[in-house]
């Protein structure tokens, strides 16, 4: 499948249509057999599933390399897919991303202390392409220390699960779950089922739900954007970690799962180890 670049428009799949369903399948059938537990390991993730080339590249040495399934995140830095590519990365505070083809998504803060989560931070920023990412036990306990930057755009969540999309020029958000809210001159909150579309360098931003904003969007002759979000909320995300079973509640009414009520289960999983961080400044 050939992909193309011109003005600002950003590169995406021709024949969406048959990629997204083909994309889904295989890694949906690469989670199920490369499952990973995190309990024994420092690493702050895991990439759950990897399909086509996916490489990881450090920020502050230029290291690239590329990455497979099962291999694990240490340290910050860029991870960028290429076409027909894609990969799901689960963090050990439950928090999962799933990456789309042509995207490329840094890693700039992961701090996670299960002991005083007021600790724990995670900074994500989508600077082309797409991605589905949902919250884990930082965002629900402390939903303002989880921060997303799509392009230009900082993205507030409140124990959320979102597609996003960034071009050159513009940004789009749905959310499926929780909500966001959108700085983008003003402060603009979106409600599930509910999407908003930006322009970096200007005041312009349309809401509306997702259908009919896709719906515009295309009518306006940004198809290229809708097919990346087509693709990204066609991904799966890693079944939810059992660290963020109901069980013990944490002062902001979200739900987490401490480790005496996981032994009680008798479950075991990311709850069991340690903290992890990562970080570039």
């Amino acid at each position: 499948m050939n992909t193309q670049t011109s003005g600002h428009e950003f590169e995406v799949a021709r024949h969406s249509v048959d990629f997204g369903p083909r994309l889904f399948f295989l890694l949906t059938f690469s989670i199920f057999i490369n499952g990973i537990s995190l309990a024994n390991s420092i690493s702050v993730a895991t990439f759950k599933s990897v399909i086509g080339y996916v490489e990881i590249g450090s920020d502050s040495e230029g290291v690239k390399r590329k990455i497979r399934t099962g291999d694990f995140l240490d340290s910050p830095g860029s991870i960028r897919t290429g076409n027909m590519a894609g990969a799901t990365i689960e963090f050990i505070d439950g928090h999962a991303v799933a990456i789309g083809p042509n995207s490329t998504v840094k890693l700039s803060e992961y701090a996670f202390n299960k002991s005083d989560i007021s600790k724990s931070k995670i900074q994500i920023e989508l600077s082309n392409g797409s991605f589905r990412a949902r919250t884990g036990s930082v965002g629900l306990a402390r939903p303002s220390q989880v921060v997303y930057f799509i392009g230009k755009t900082q993205i507030e969540i409140r124990g959320t699960e979102i597609v996003a999309v960034a071009s050159t020029d513009a940004g789009l958000v749905g959310v499926l779950e929780g909500q966001v809210v959108v700085i983008q001159g003003k402060r603009f909150p979106v409600g599930a089922g509910k999407g908003i579309h930006f322009q970096y360098q200007t005041s312009h931003v349309l809401t509306a739900s997702i259908s009919d904003l896709l719906r515009i969007l295309r009518s306006e002759g940004q198809s290229p954007l809708v097919d990346f979000y087509a693709l990204a909320a066609g991904m799966p995300l890693p079944p939810i970690s059992e660290y963020l079973i109901s069980n013990a509640t944490t002062s902001s009414g979200w739900l987490l799962l401490t480790p005496e009520t996981t032994r009680s289960n008798g479950t075991s999983g990311a709850a069991s180890g340690g903290g992890g961080s990562a970080s570039t400044r």
